[in-house]
């Protein structure tokens, strides 16, 4: 790997790594990678985080306010190698989505 996260939190629950994923466009986005700490019979990360789980997570590791979205490549993009949902982090929002 060429980066490594910049902090990582593990609970009984969850093990959630954060990167530095800066660009010229972005200069503030973070990637959250999130996924269970133990592992399923078949040697995975167990699956099955729910949305109120991810936004918990985001909430309680102080990114309550950032703006996240989760992204779903191109086939021809696609890496799936283990059960980890990534969430992306932007300070300000994209201008979609629901607003209050």
């Amino acid at each position: 790997m060429d980066k490594l996260p910049t902090k990582a939190w593990r609970s009984k629950k969850y093990l959630v790594q954060i990167w530095d994923e800066a660009t010229a466009e972005y200069p503030a986005l973070k990637r959250l990678s999130i996924s269970r700490s133990l592992l399923a019979e078949n040697g995975h990360w167990q699956d099955q985080l729910t949305w109120d789980e991810l936004q918990v997570i985001k909430r309680e590791i102080g990114f309550g306010e950032w703006y996240a979205i989760e992204a779903y490549p191109r086939d021809s993009d696609l890496v799936n190698v283990a059960n980890i949902r990534h969430l992306w982090l932007l300070d300000k929002p994209l201008g979609i989505g629901w607003f209050a």
